[in-house]
């Protein structure tokens, strides 16, 4: 892998975990537990990050077109991020999520 791949993984796994777990997960979990009680506000922003998380991949001039595999493909690793957030912490939901991506952007 390529300097410029090692870059762009890492700045990705450590905003995109930034954004999407710490900030939308973390605060849609924050709005949803006065309504729903901890364990169904955790659910429900694990969802919500997670789908966010895919579309916003689909967004904007560079966004891959908007197709059903892909974005449940991303949805689940929204998923798998939003886990290894929880039970490992941001660092470890970043550096796992920079490494998936030197993986993908090395087989380009």
């Amino acid at each position: 892998a390529g300097v410029d791949v090692l870059v762009i993984s890492a700045g990705a796994g450590f905003h995109e975990e930034l954004i999407f777990r710490v900030g939308i997960m973390g605060g849609c979990a924050w709005l949803l537990t006065g309504i729903t009680g901890p364990r169904r506000a955790w659910l429900g922003a694990l969802v919500i990050s997670s789908l966010v998380f895919a579309l916003a991949h689909h967004l904007g001039p560079s966004g891959e077109p908007l197709r059903w595999a892909p974005l449940v493909y991303r949805t689940l690793a929204g998923v798998f991020f939003a886990l290894v957030y929880q039970i490992r912490g941001f660092a470890v939901a970043a550096w796992t999520h920079a490494l998936y991506d030197v993986y993908v952007l090395s087989l380009a």
